[in-house]
């Protein structure tokens, strides 16, 4: 048997390359494009995961918690428990509502499972009682978790001002591309309220029940048709919207004796922040409790989260000055962008004192021919897997930046044996 079929699969590819001159460009290539796949992954703290979960509300009206849960929240998980891969049911029984989350088995599709879950609903809908309204679906997915939090807080400011701002400042974050949800928690959100006078709709022989129709009636947009003249067609709509405070008080709820009778004539309109608000505080070190609001951004799936986080700040500080007061506290009280950066640079700097380290000592043992190709081998692997990594879609997150260090180790080793072989 000839030296060449001795020395296998591994030997012959290596004696391929050995002298070829090819081999140093295929080298220089494969460190230029590792290095590009480290610059256009993209970073982000949680991994992509396909773990669908499915949140079902029920709302029912005026039931007590015991029974949100005997009538709606216990008949609605016998008969979820029995969609094929679902995994965990959590349920949690409020009063006037049911909130059950329905959890699917690690990479079951994420739309399917939805439909199932819907369809479940569809072809159950006997199960709900006669008070509880249409269940609300909702598809969650690991991008809906926030990946940076804004707080405003300010002991100058009330509630329903750190409200306000908070909204305005979440409309024009939301314009920044690829963010996906941006929701606000906290302070006193704008209500317009309606105190009925009880005495003065005995008076005029009026009952509560009458005001409904109304107020539902004010809420209303129809189409009116449309209107066909010297050949253009032009769609008519009727608008019932009230926009304000002052427009619900023109509102005619009843016709009396021949005369409109409006809603400010049996009612208090209040146009203000609700009256039992959330209450949200920020608190530091040494320091005192402050009324705050939270702005949550998530992302969109596959988005680079540090470059996101960046162009997020960026047009905070635009907005300094303008939409933001200047004197306005704002806190990032979370911005995985940030972490999820740093911790890739930190994998980039271990994996080169790593390389380093190696050479080093492959050097010192074994000599400088040994040392050039521990040198060669170990960076082009890594930069071949990282490019690999990217061109299969995955992102630089806590769990392919802990395979990558894990694997260090093992190249490493690979090379001396390699070496000593």
């Amino acid at each position: 048997m000839s030296a060449l079929h001795r020395l296998g699969l591994a030997g012959r590819l290596a004696k391929t390359f050995l002298r070829s001159k090819l081999t140093p460009l295929i080298v220089v290539a494969s460190l230029m494009l590792g290095v590009l796949a480290v610059v256009l992954t993209p970073r982000e703290e949680e991994p992509q995961i396909i773990v669908p979960m499915v949140d079902i509300y029920v709302p029912f009206p005026g039931a007590s918690p015991k029974e949100v849960e005997s009538q709606v929240t216990t008949p609605l998980e016998k008969r979820l428990w029995g969609i094929s891969g679902v995994e965990y049911l959590y349920s949690t029984s409020l009063p006037n509502v049911s909130l059950i989350t329905v959890r699917f088995k690690v990479n079951e599709p994420q739309e399917p499972s939805l439909v199932k879950v819907h369809q479940e609903l569809l072809a159950n809908a006997e199960l709900l009682p006669s008070g509880a309204l249409k269940p609300i679906v909702k598809l969650l997915t690991i991008d809906d978790v926030p990946f940076m939090s804004l707080t405003l807080h300010d002991a100058q400011q009330t509630p329903g001002q750190l409200r306000t701002l908070g909204e305005a400042l979440a409309r024009e974050l939301s314009t920044v591309p690829a963010t996906a949800q941006v929701k606000v928690t906290g302070g006193a959100r704008r209500v317009v309220r309606i105190e009925p006078d009880l005495d003065r709709l005995r008076s005029l022989g009026m009952s509560l029940a009458e005001l409904q129709p109304a107020l539902q009636t004010a809420e209303a947009q129809l189409p009116a048709g449309a209107l066909v003249a010297h050949n253009q067609r032009t769609v008519l709509e009727a608008s019932g919207f009230v926009l304000n405070a002052a427009e619900l008080k023109r509102l005619v709820v009843a016709v009396k004796n021949g005369r409109p009778i409006y809603l400010a004539d049996v009612a208090s309109i209040v146009d203000g922040p609700e009256p039992e608000s959330p209450i949200v505080l920020f608190g530091a070190r040494n320091a005192g409790f402050e009324p705050a609001v939270t702005v949550s951004l998530s992302k969109r799936t596959g988005t680079n989260a540090t470059a996101l986080s960046g162009a997020v700040l960026a047009k905070v500080e635009a907005l300094r000055g303008t939409l933001i007061p200047r004197d306005l506290k704002l806190t990032v009280t979370r911005n995985y962008g940030e972490t999820a950066g740093d911790k890739s640079n930190e994998l980039i700097e271990h994996l080169i004192i790593a390389t380093l380290s190696v050479i080093a000592l492959i050097l010192l043992a074994m000599g400088w021919r040994s040392a050039v190709v521990v040198g060669v081998a170990v960076p082009v692997t890594l930069a071949l897997t990282l490019l690999i990594t990217y061109l299969f879609g995955y992102t630089l997150n806590r769990v392919t930046l802990f395979a990558l260090i894990f694997s260090i180790g093992i190249l490493v080793d690979d090379a001396i044996v390699v070496v000593e072989n």
